[in-house]
């Protein structure tokens, strides 16, 4: 009887370890998976760190327009209202 009874517990105690090692397994599968991600993310960061700190001219605003427009004040009526003065008289 006794013998019996230990058989079955042990038939129990491996039913046992096998599902705590399909556990382990898949959590050591999650954990590579994740570490993976992590090293991804890092990487990622030191791209941002290292583009901040390049830079490629002060007080840049981008790329330049493909055709802009003449400098200065437009001619005639395209400026707008001129500004006109007034004699003060004291």
């Amino acid at each position: 009887k006794q013998l019996s009874e230990q058989q079955g517990l042990l038939v129990q105690l491996r039913a046992r370890l096998d599902k705590l090692e399909a556990k382990v397994d898949t959590q050591a599968a999650t954990i590579a998976s994740q570490a993976a991600g992590i090293k991804q993310q890092d990487a990622k960061i030191a791209r941002w760190t290292r583009s901040g700190k390049r830079q490629a001219a002060p007080f840049s605003k981008g790329k330049p327009k493909a055709e802009p427009e003449k400098p200065g004040r437009k001619p005639g009526d395209d400026y707008g209202m001129r500004p006109r003065r007034t004699h003060r008289s004291t």
